[in-house]
């Protein structure tokens, strides 16, 4: 399973990062977000890296050439 990135846009217009979400695919992220009350946040990819916050190293995520 990957972890899908969102995010939200509010009434007033601003972008913010939503919550990142365990799914097998964008389609099962999507369905997640609208069957738990949070279908208002838009899928925007998977997660690639993510970097550790003590030592600054890049950790890379599977390869989305990978399944």
């Amino acid at each position: 399973m990957r972890e899908w990135l969102t995010e939200f846009r509010t009434f007033d217009g601003l972008l913010w990062a939503g919550d990142t979400i365990i799914a097998t695919s964008k389609n099962h992220a999507r369905h997640i977000l609208d069957t738990s009350g949070r279908g208002y946040m838009e899928v925007i990819g998977w997660l690639v890296a993510t970097v550790d916050e003590f030592t600054g190293e890049r950790i890379d995520k599977d390869s989305p050439f990978v399944n």
